[in-house]
């Protein structure tokens, strides 16, 4: 078992993929979780690509290895994250995926 797969699986619905997102699975998605297993930002970049192409707003959660500076993305509803992040945290990011409130993803809380 992956503890962020069981970890996502906890707290909503997720179609969870191996691979890195194409824009026609975008249409399908409320929010998009991203998750890094090094210091890189490169994957969350591209979604954050592949969002603006779709023409879509969804959130985007960005889950990363711990860094010594804050990658350079700046995006409308993008949150990064360094792992470990507790459920609570997790959960909140999914309630604003319900919510439709996009505007709290990407505060610090």
């Amino acid at each position: 078992l992956d503890p962020l797969e069981v970890a996502i699986d906890s707290v909503c619905n997720a179609d969870l993929m191996p691979r890195t997102v194409r824009s026609e699975d975008l249409k399908d998605f409320q929010g998009l979780i991203v998750a890094s297993p090094a210091a890189d930002a490169s994957l969350a970049s591209e979604a954050c690509r592949l969002r603006a192409l779709a023409g879509s707003d969804m959130p985007i959660l960005h889950i990363t290895a711990p860094r010594e500076r804050p990658s350079m993305i700046e995006a409308p509803a993008f949150e990064e994250m360094e792992y470990p992040i507790t459920l609570k945290r997790l959960s909140r990011f999914v309630s604003t995926l319900k919510s439709g409130n996009h505007s709290d993803v990407g505060r610090q809380q």
